[in-house]
């Protein structure tokens, strides 16, 4: 699977990031720009993982849930997510492996 962004310097950072080691992980691709979500707003999650299987992705603050974007889906590097709340700097996503949530990337809003 290859992402590619505006500028590609995105899709050179996944390349780097899995060629170093095989061991499971997630990468989530920043946008340009550090845009927050806004609310009822679609906001597109793009990650990259090199295993097989579904992930959960969802909003923290802190160590506090706050909202679960979504409890399963494919690990196909896309999730259109519409916000159902105002989402604050210094929140965070987190997507996680569906059978092994100790992989996991994280990306801070």
């Amino acid at each position: 699977m290859e992402l590619r962004s505006r500028d590609d310097e995105c899709s050179n950072q996944f390349t780097a990031f899995f060629a170093a080691d095989s061991a499971p992980k997630i990468s989530i691709a920043q946008q340009t720009g550090k845009v927050l979500p806004k609310k009822d707003q679609p906001y597109l999650i793009l990650w990259r993982d090199n295993f097989d299987g579904d992930v959960s992705i969802k909003l923290y603050d802190g160590n506090k849930l706050i909202q679960n974007i979504s409890s399963r889906t494919a690990s196909d590097g896309v999730y259109e997510w519409k916000p159902r709340i105002s989402v604050k700097e210094g929140y965070f996503i987190r997507i996680s492996s569906w059978k092994d949530r100790n992989i996991f990337g994280q990306l801070q809003l």
